[in-house]
């Protein structure tokens, strides 16, 4: 339906640039976890929260989708003052409970979720490796998933604290036999950093289809049907633009997939040629236009109904603490911010400048600065809105880093370290004896460091905590 967008929508991104624009259709938009951050339509008046959210981060962000101010939304000086909330999940009254929120774990991309199908579909093909053409064809998923470990940035702060994986699993022999400790690696802590040079999106949500297709297929998993089903509804889907070159050259393919007796011969070679020879024209597919429909309901709320003023807190300084931070990452190259990213030294002069430029663009916001800041220096505050450089964080631990004799894990623990200060500009001390630290050393700082080499660290971290402070 044009008026869903997920992540698998067909063009979402025109769907939603459609309802951007206050005088078209659609008016209403269902959205799966596309329209909670990141959208700016001033005009969205309404919103149902219909699932539970625990990140505090995100229900802000999706109760921020109706902050925007909005002039004349209801005629000539007719301006829009409010925005209602209608909570189906009892979010409201979770987050006034739990200010804090639960934070969720990470959602894979597509990329990261057809590595995985890919490594359980070859872990499957490891018990069936008396089948010359099922083995041929492992060898072949070992082969790209081993090229996909081995393409990834050794340099990058990301990826540097699992060098001794990335090493481990960049020696094609290690996928020989996949234990359930290596699969539990990868999927734990490689399958996140893998990234996919191929932008077709369409192909690969196709590739994604056949990969659980093939598992199925060979498991015997109930869902088997239903994925067949899929693929015979897409060829169907494509027969329909056989006005396309790229298209009508695969129509005979196309026409054999949506006959049952394509199915009772196919096997696993056959659905990864299958794969192969029409990934490339999923793109072509369109989805039919849905007929509109008016309709004219009187609204009416029946059991009991709580009204709850949510606005007043977001209105105040979460409104306020937003506004500063987007005019700081407006003006990033402003000299005085570029400073005080790159720890460089600042002057009062500059930094009044920055603040009375901050009076003239938003006036509002600039009374409320000493609220925003709650105690902290304005150069501390600008540090956590936009991190601090990594050459200039890599010159403050320099002394570490070129160090004859450092070991391995206090290289990851300074890369993790730094690779933290160039998100967050500062760091809180303790958070070196809590993971991701942790994960380096159970003891954490005192775990990788001698008692002095630890002061030292503390005493570089208080500097940049300082960020700029005289």
């Amino acid at each position: 339906s044009d008026l869903v967008v997920t992540y698998s929508s067909d063009k979402p991104e025109q769907t939603i640039d459609l309802f951007k624009v206050a005088g078209k259709l659609p008016q209403i938009v269902v959205s799966v976890d596309m329209l909670d951050t990141g959208i700016d339509v001033p005009e969205v008046l309404n919103l149902v929260f219909f699932k539970q959210v625990r990140s505090s981060a995100k229900y802000w962000q999706m109760v921020g989708r109706g902050t925007r101010l909005c002039p004349g939304v209801f005629g000539p000086e007719q301006d829009k003052q409010n925005f209602y909330i209608f909570d189906y999940c009892g979010n409201i009254e979770f987050f006034g409970d739990n200010p804090n929120g639960i934070e969720p774990s990470a959602t894979l991309s597509l990329t990261q979720r057809i590595f995985l199908l890919k490594i359980k579909l070859a872990a499957t093909l490891e018990n069936l490796t008396d089948d010359d053409e099922l083995n041929a064809y492992r060898a072949v998923l070992l082969i790209e998933l081993q090229h996909d470990i081995a393409s990834l940035n050794r340099d990058s702060f990301v990826n540097r604290p699992h060098l001794r994986l990335i090493d481990q699993f960049t020696d094609l022999n290690h996928w020989n036999v996949l234990s359930d400790d290596k699969v539990r690696d990868l999927q734990r802590h490689l399958a996140p950093l893998v990234m996919n040079a191929d932008t077709d999106f369409d192909a690969r949500k196709f590739d994604s289809v056949m990969y659980r297709l093939m598992e199925a297929y060979l498991t015997g998993n109930k869902k088997l049907p239903t994925l067949i089903s899929a693929v015979k509804q897409t060829a169907t889907a494509l027969l329909k633009q056989t006005s396309i070159p790229q298209v009508a050259a695969k129509r005979d393919i196309l026409q054999a997939i949506t006959n049952d007796t394509y199915w009772q011969n196919v096997s696993v070679q056959g659905l990864e040629n299958l794969r192969l020879e029409l990934r490339a024209i999923m793109k072509f597919i369109e989805q039919p236009e849905q007929s509109k429909i008016y309709t004219n309901f009187t609204d009416e709320l029946t059991g009991d109904i709580e009204e709850v003023d949510i606005i007043a807190p977001l209105a105040g300084m979460e409104t306020y603490n937003q506004r500063v931070a987007s005019f700081i990452r407006r003006h990033a190259n402003y000299i005085a911010i570029s400073k005080i990213k790159n720890n460089e030294p600042i002057s009062e002069a500059e930094l009044e400048q920055l603040q009375q430029l901050l009076f003239t663009e938003d006036p509002d916001a600039a009374g409320h600065l000493d609220e925003v800041l709650s105690g902290r220096h304005f150069t501390q505050f600008i540090r956590s809105i936009i991190g601090l450089d990594a050459q200039a964080a890599k010159a403050l631990f320099a002394g570490f880093i070129n160090r004859e004799g450092i070991s391995a894990e206090q290289i990851s623990f300074i890369d993790t370290l730094i690779n933290f200060l160039t998100v967050n500009g500062t760091i809180d001390k303790t958070m070196l004896f809590d993971r991701p630290f942790t994960d380096i050393n159970h003891q954490g700082i005192l775990g990788v460091f001698k008692e002095d080499d630890a002061g030292k660290l503390l005493r570089i971290i208080d500097n940049i905590n300082k960020a700029g402070v005289a």
